[in-house]
Parts: C-alpha cells; sequence; structure tokens
C-alpha cells in the first residue's frame, strides 16, 4: 500500500486509507468539505487517483473546491430533509459554520463573527444519485451539529457505503453528539466500529473485511507524512519553523539583501550573455542553412532545366528519325509499286510471245498434219 501525505485534521484520511489504499481509482463522498487543503480528508485519496462529490454550502470553500479538485463534482448546498433554501449561519475562515440556529448562537457568545447567507438544500438521496460509480468506498459527514437532518434524508436511496465517517462530538467541545443520530445509520447497515475522540467510523455490514484496519489509532507503521497545513495543534510547530525560515530570510541585512541582489544580477547578466550567445547561434546555423537551402534550390533547378534540354534534344532526334523512316518506307513503297507495273507488263509481254508460240506451234502442227 502507498503511503500518502495526510492533511486531514485528526488523521482520518490515514486511518480510511489503511482500510481502502488497496483500491485503485476509488470513489468517496465529503459532506461538509470545506477548504479543498486544510483539513481536508479527501485530498490524500484524490492525490493518488481518487474522484468523488464535495457538497460544500460556504459560497467561499465551494469556488475554491472547483478551481483545485479536477474531475470531482462540487455542489454549493446545504444538505437536509429540507428541500428548499435554508438559512446557513456562516462564520468566515472557520470550519464551524453551522444550519443549527442554536450552535450558532453559542458561537456569537463565544465571540465569533456570524453572517447568515441562504443557500439551497438537497438530500442525501439526491447525492447519491448522482454518483457515477457503482461503488462508494467512504461517506464523510462534518456539519457541525446538523448530522441528524442529513442522515435522516438518506430516504429509500439503496447505496451504502462501505464506510462512514461522522464527527460526533458538538462544536468545539468533546462532549459526544452520536446518540441522538446513530440509531439510523444502524438501521441502515451499519456497525460502529472506531472512535478517535472527534470522529466515529461505521463499518457497512457488506464489508466485515475492514473492521481490522481500525484495531489500532494512526501509528508509526502506516507511514504518512504531515502536510502541516492542518489546524490541529500538532501542526503548529510545522507551522512555526516555516515561518522561522521566513523570518530569518526577510531579517537579513542590506549588506546581505545587496549582495544577494548583485548575485543575482550576475547571475541573470550571465543568463543573458549565454542566451544572447545561443541566439546568435542559432541565427548563425538558421541563415546557413537558408544559404544551403537556396544553393540546392538553385542546383535542382539548373539539373532540371538539363534534364529539360535533354529531353528536349532527344524528342527532336526522335521526331527527325521518325521522319526519316516515314520517307524510307515511303521511297520504298515507290519502288515496289515500280518493280510491281514492270512485272506485270513483262507477265504481260510473256502471255503475248506465249500465245504467239502456241499459234506458231499449231500452225505449224496442222502443215505437217
Amino acid at each position: 500500500m502507498t503511503n500518502i501525505i495526510s492533511y486531514a485534521q485528526n488523521f482520518e484520511d490515514v486511518m480510511l486509507w489503511r482500510a481502502l489504499g488497496h483500491i485503485e481509482n476509488g470513489f468517496y463522498i465529503d459532506i461538509g468539505a470545506q477548504d479543498p487543503i486544510i483539513d481536508s480528508v479527501s485530498l490524500a485519496f484524490h492525490e493518488h487517483g481518487w474522484h468523488g462529490i464535495h457538497v460544500e454550502p460556504t459560497p467561499h470553500y465551494a469556488e475554491l473546491l472547483k478551481q483545485k479538485r479536477t474531475g470531482d463534482t462540487v455542489i454549493q448546498a446545504a444538505v437536509g430533509k429540507n428541500v428548499a433554501d435554508i438559512t446557513f449561519f456562516e462564520i468566515p475562515d472557520t470550519g464551524i459554520s453551522t444550519a443549527d440556529p442554536m450552535i450558532a448562537q453559542q458561537h456569537r457568545e463565544r465571540g465569533f463573527h456570524v453572517q447568515e447567507i441562504t443557500v439551497p438544500c438537497i438530500t442525501l438521496a439526491a447525492v447519491f444519485e448522482l454518483c457515477q460509480s457503482a461503488e462508494i468506498h467512504w461517506l464523510k459527514i462534518d456539519v457541525e451539529g446538523f448530522e441528524k437532518q442529513v442522515l435522516s434524508s438518506w430516504g429509500n436511496a439503496k447505496n451504502r457505503p462501505w464506510i462512514v465517517v461522522v464527527e460526533s462530538t458538538l462544536p468545539l467541545t468533546q462532549i459526544e453528539s452520536h446518540d441522538t443520530w446513530e440509531p439510523v445509520l444502524i438501521n441502515y447497515g451499519y456497525t460502529a466500529t472506531y472512535f478517535d475522540g472527534l470522529n466515529r467510523f461505521y463499518i457497512s455490514n457488506a464489508h466485515p473485511e475492514l473492521k481490522s484496519a481500525f484495531n489500532s489509532p494512526p501509528n508509526v507503521f502506516d507511514g504518512f507524512n504531515l502536510n502541516g497545513t492542518a489546524s490541529a495543534s500538532f501542526h503548529h510547530l510545522i507551522q512555526s519553523r516555516n515561518q522561522e525560515k521566513l523570518n530569518e530570510f526577510t531579517a537579513l541585512t542590506e549588506n546581505e539583501k545587496t549582495t544577494l541582489s548583485h548575485q543575482h544580477q550576475a547571475q541573470v547578466q550571465a543568463l543573458q550573455k549565454q542566451h544572447t550567445s545561443l541566439e546568435q547561434g542559432l541565427n548563425q546555423q538558421i541563415i546557413n542553412a537558408q544559404q544551403e537551402l537556396k544553393r540546392l534550390e538553385q542546383d535542382r533547378a539548373k539539373r532540371e532545366q538539363v534534364l529539360v534540354d535533354q529531353t528536349n534534344q532527344a524528342k527532336n532526334e526522335l521526331e527527325k528519325l521518325l521522319l526519316a523512316q516515314a520517307e524510307r518506307e515511303k521511297a520504298i513503297g515507290e519502288q515496289l509499286l515500280t518493280m510491281q507495273q514492270q512485272a506485270s507488263q513483262e507477265k504481260t509481254t510473256l502471255n503475248h510471245q506465249h500465245q504467239a508460240q502456241v499459234q506458231a506451234l499449231q500452225k505449224q502442227h496442222t502443215s505437217l498434219e
């Protein structure tokens, strides 16, 4: 199984990859997808050839997903039983926006800026209908307190994702909330298999072979790498080190910056000279090639003219030969005609002589008789 780069908030992608990484070109559905990179559960799979559907009601994140996830379907909507437009409570630049007004009020009391927007709402069954894949390998639901409404909109859809991951604590707390909606999943043929402190993982009863992948939490044997962009605290050291490197660069003295600038300019000038030299060499090669082409064309034209002259000369000689042959044939014909006339005259003369001899012999015979 190929190792992955983990982007998820709580190693959800690591656990899913452990169970499903052997599948090529798999399919996922991410309800409440939020950012295409930060805390993304699907990005690691997308990088390995998977594709799927993202449902995200916040316009900003939906647009980012459309830009970054080529080949995936992005739906800018909430998911629930109500198919009309609903009020959505957006908390900018966070992952805690919600469709639940009570949770939105709690966030206001915590000091968050909450703005109300209107978004379309579709059912989970309608999302399933958009699936072009015969199998849905995982479904993730992260909807900040709206889990029951999402699962209740499953309806009579026959789709059964192999693994369902649901955020199962109240927003920004460790208070578990799965009691209100877990029976819905169990009724659809799922077994609760793993709890990571934030999410519950449910395995379809049609795929019990996947349960063994959840016997232990993420560990060194999973061989994954951290991207460092997730919002979890264990990524902060990576981010701070990157910031330190950036600060070190920005803290360079003016002399160092000047030196670097001069070095950069020298490199640029050297590259420009190299480029100019190469360009001149190429231009000279082009000129030489053009001259050679012109010479070859002239040589070809001369050879063509020689061939034309030779062809015309041969044609003239052939015409002369044909004319001489015709004249010879005419002369021979005239000679033959003359000979035929002479032969005819001689034949006539011989006939006359023969008749005279016959008559003479007849007279001689008569006289003798």
